[in-house]
């Protein structure tokens, strides 16, 4: 990270300058202390800034009634067993909010088959 891009991360973070976005009215889900928070979530070079009701952002977006979650991850899959390749497994499970997967390929001999020498 730059010099430049730090400093300017930290006058968005104390709520200097406009973050890039601010999503206003959010329920924000708290993963580490299972709770919900209501509040503004400010975004300032795609990183989260902070939690806060005084950020102010070049971009506002109104979300009262949705949830802002961290993306979820899925620790033991088998991809193969859902008979798709990885890509189309991807797409069809990151709009349910699933970003990471520790995939346990142990059955791809299902798929691929077993090479006779």
């Amino acid at each position: 990270m730059q010099k430049s891009e730090l400093k300017q991360l930290i006058e968005q973070a104390s709520g200097r300058t406009e973050a890039d976005i601010v999503f206003k009215n959010a329920q924000i889900v708290d993963v580490y202390n299972a709770r919900l928070i209501k509040g503004n979530l400010a975004i300032g070079n795609g990183k989260i800034l902070g939690i806060g009701d005084d950020y102010h952002g070049k971009q506002e977006i109104d979300v009262a009634g949705k949830y802002i979650t961290p993306g979820l991850i899925d620790p033991h899959i088998h991809i193969e067993s859902a008979s798709v390749s990885p890509a189309v497994f991807g797409q069809l499970a990151t709009p349910h909010g699933t970003t990471t997967i520790l995939a346990d390929p142990h059955e791809i001999v299902n798929v691929a088959g077993v090479q006779i020498i």
